[in-house]
């Protein structure tokens, strides 16, 4: 694997992740996935 295919694997696990969480309500454990300097923008 490249870098490049190692980025896009580990984003994708973080995306999965957060949507289950999301999904199943558990929204501390989606909280505590943010660090303090984490910047959540909708755009």
């Amino acid at each position: 694997m490249t870098a490049e295919t190692d980025l896009h694997a580990e984003v994708a696990r973080l995306a999965y992740r957060e949507a289950m969480l999301l999904d199943r309500r558990r929204w501390d454990d989606w909280i505590d996935m943010f660090t303090e300097d984490a910047v959540y923008s909708a755009r």
